[in-house]
């Protein structure tokens, strides 16, 4: 199979609003192969927003080659998926605490939820067959105490309590100065490896089973979290030792949202994702204490934003394959 490239075809679609944080502008653009253009047919959406287009920041390319060099001159990947092992990342020159990354094997992965589910949304499907490498996700979200090293703007005199209130950008920019401190190449997770790391080979509405009631259980919920964010890994963790995969606080996936993103992944698609452009809101994933519902803390369930709040943070992937410069840039950069 052959890896879907990180191209992106412009398409005229509305965006799903997310609850409850809304997006302040919707995008249209779909990933699609490059050499065989798919069509998709989807409803007539209302006309878009008029969207003023913001300077995108100046790459700094040649800092990029410097830590492309470092992660390939440091690359201590085992050979292959089954030699994988837990491992913790410490940043050099730092007295914090460690960062637990734990290891998926990737593999066949059909994202989404069947039609039976109670309270899917239609953004959930169609449920394509697509393939994942391996890769690493941190055990827990990253917390205030790791963030606070990059910079001091998270406050929390907690340091095992999430970090949040970055926008997306800000999330991947933590990224990129962690694979510079490190030289492993750190970024945020796709919305495909998402799913994939929280249902842990699970096919119920949650990595614990189908049924709701038990999120008490697994999760910090607008039920029990008390309106407020709770400390990383205090509820059960999923079949992959992963904690707060549900609940506690959303987090912001590599992608861009758009509604239609499944229908436009061409089966056998290898480690798809869609690249934003600067005007689409960004995939949050797993809900938080301040969702709506149960049914937002779904595996499968979908929302989005373009703007920080205290409800949002993130964790970090390292694939096992180190990427190219240009996909490395993309994934920093991508707006």
């Amino acid at each position: 199979m052959k890896r879907l490239p990180l191209l992106a075809v412009v398409l005229l679609a509305g965006c799903k609003e997310d609850r409850p944080y809304p997006p302040d502008a919707q995008g249209k653009q779909l990933l699609m192969p490059a050499a065989t253009p798919v069509a998709l047919v989807v409803e007539p959406p209302p006309p878009p927003p008029v969207v003023v287009d913001s300077p995108a920041p100046a790459v700094d390319l040649a800092a990029l080659e410097r830590t492309r060099r470092m992660v390939v001159a440091r690359d201590d990947s085992p050979p292959d998926a089954v030699s994988m092992m837990v491992y913790e990342e410490h940043v050099p020159g730092t007295k914090r605490g460690a960062i637990a990354m734990v290891p998926l094997a990737g593999g066949p992965f059909s994202p989404g939820s069947p039609d039976s589910e109670a309270r899917r949304d239609r953004d959930e499907g169609p449920r394509p067959e697509i393939a994942l490498g391996p890769f690493w996700i941190s055990q827990f979200e990253i917390t205030t105490g790791d963030y606070r090293i990059f910079t001091t703007e998270a406050a929390a005199a907690d340091p095992r309590m999430p970090a949040t209130g970055m926008s997306q950008d800000e999330a991947s920019a933590f990224c990129e100065w962690l694979t510079s401190r490190t030289g492993h190449f750190y970024r945020l997770p796709t919305e495909a490896e998402w799913e994939f790391a929280c249902r842990a080979g699970t096919t119920t509405a949650y990595a614990f089973g189908d049924n709701p009631s038990d999120l008490d259980d697994h999760a910090w919920t607008p039920a029990n979290a008390g309106g407020t964010v709770h400390r990383t890994g205090t509820q059960r963790a999923n079949p992959a030792g992963i904690h707060d995969m549900h609940g506690n606080v959303a987090e912001w996936c590599l992608d861009a949202y758009h509604p239609a993103t499944y229908a436009s992944w061409p089966s056998g698609a290898v480690d798809p994702w869609l690249p934003g452009d600067g005007k689409m809101p960004h995939v949050i994933r797993g809900g938080s204490f301040q969702s709506q519902g149960p049914h937002d803390l779904r595996s499968a369930a979908r929302t989005s934003s373009s703007r920080p709040s205290p409800a949002i943070g993130f964790r970090i992937v390292r694939p096992l394959a180190i990427p190219s410069l240009e996909e490395m840039q993309q994934c920093w950069h991508s707006r």
